[in-house]
């Protein structure tokens, strides 16, 4: 039997268990963090049948990216034998759901790739059956490329703040006149553009 604070069983020759149920020890961590979203558990896991919010609702997505560094084979060479160290850069490109932060799609790219070339990759990881609502990205996704990707999506808006000066495009497709509507809209209400590209 384990202590009432503690998580941690005593090993015995009939008692098999040695921990509690990890997600308990979890949920008590994240809870204390602030983290409001519920974990599951063994019990409601196993009896109640996993309902899906995606046949009730669109999918309103949040995309962005972000670079991690990978620790290459030069690297190691270098912390243990001295020398120059080499850090390689990766970015991995997210589709989140912004109400329950459910990923959704995930590209890993190279350093060298932009933002919005992969904005059309993250929407075809996305089932053609799943209605998308909205499609909410920074300024850097502020190209045709991406909003032709999202127009092409049924019912789907970009939520995508036009880029430093821009211009409107000529207006040659569906993206491009719903992009054109929001920078009309933004000069109309004297709302200025400030959001750097990229």
């Amino acid at each position: 039997m384990p202590d009432a604070e503690s998580p941690v069983w005593p090993a015995t020759s009939t008692d098999i268990w040695v921990r509690e149920e990890p997600a308990a020890i979890g949920r008590a961590g994240l809870d204390g963090a602030g983290f409001q979203h519920p974990l599951p558990t063994s019990e409601n896991t196993e009896r109640e049948p996993a309902v899906s919010w995606r046949a009730t609702r669109p999918l309103n997505l949040l995309i962005d990216s972000t670079g991690i560094k990978a620790e290459g084979e030069g690297e190691w060479n270098a912390r243990k034998h001295g020398g120059a160290k080499r850090r390689i850069w990766h970015k991995i490109h997210i589709g989140i759901e912004e109400e329950t932060l459910e990923v959704r799609a995930v590209e890993v790219t190279g350093s060298n790739i932009g933002d919005a070339p992969v904005l059309p990759e993250l929407l075809n990881q996305i089932s053609v059956d799943q209605d998308i609502g909205s499609v909410t990205a920074d300024g850097a996704y502020d190209t045709r490329k991406c909003h032709e990707a999202i127009a092409a999506r049924e019912d789907a808006h970009a939520v995508i703040p036009p880029r430093k000066n821009a211009k409107p495009w000529k207006p040659t497709s569906a993206g491009a006149i719903t992009r054109n509507d929001v920078l009309n809209r933004y000069t109309a209400l004297g709302i200025p553009i400030t959001e750097p590209a990229g």
